[in-house]
């Protein structure tokens, strides 16, 4: 991983380079939060260019009472905030007290349409991926698929991929988005 550049005089930013895929944000945005502080993307002074960023807080239990926590920010193109707005992909924070809710308007979280959404997308590329696996070659002689999962490359920032079982032992990953099929490293040698 390359060194992180400067977000402020304490915190850097996660991603090099923005994210550009509304997809590639709707996932951070859906993934559970390790806190009672849901992933949001929050407004921000817009001084390095960008009115927006996604804040994702962590927290780490540490022995003897060497807990940790802090956020995690990551940089998108601001064309993708107005898109999720005018969506309604995202929803206003509402913070829940003693007698009381507001709502957060620089604070948005994904909403259960910008949820449904993202399920179809995966959805769709899911069955994608499967329909670019050949029957004998990439599952078994009926067509039977073992799907084992999802993920991005490079820390969850890169193309998404799903990976299958074969028949003959290992795993390949499929790029739906590329129509590209990567075999594993075994067979890759032989």
């Amino acid at each position: 991983m390359s060194r992180l550049s400067r977000r402020t005089e304490y915190t850097f930013w996660m991603n090099d380079e923005p994210y550009t895929s509304l997809y590639t944000v709707l996932e951070l945005l859906a993934a559970q939060s390790q806190t009672y502080e849901p992933h949001h993307l929050h407004r921000c002074d817009g001084k390095d260019g960008f009115d927006w960023e996604i804040v994702v807080p962590w927290y780490s239990h540490g022995c003897s009472g060497g807990d940790q926590s802090g956020h995690h920010y990551y940089q998108f193109d601001p064309a993708i905030a107005e898109r999720l707005v005018e969506y309604e992909l995202v929803t206003p924070h509402k913070e829940v007290g003693w007698g009381y809710t507001t709502e957060v308007k620089d604070k948005l979280v994904i909403s259960s349409k910008g949820s449904e959404e993202l399920r179809r997308f995966m959805h769709d590329m899911r069955t994608k991926a499967e329909s670019l696996l050949r029957p004998g070659v990439h599952t078994d002689l009926t067509g039977t698929i073992e799907y084992r999962g999802y993920s991005r490359d490079d820390h969850g920032s890169g193309p998404l991929h799903f990976l299958f079982e074969m028949p003959t032992g290992g795993r390949c990953r499929v790029y739906p988005e590329e129509e590209k099929i990567v075999l594993p490293e075994v067979e890759a040698a032989a």
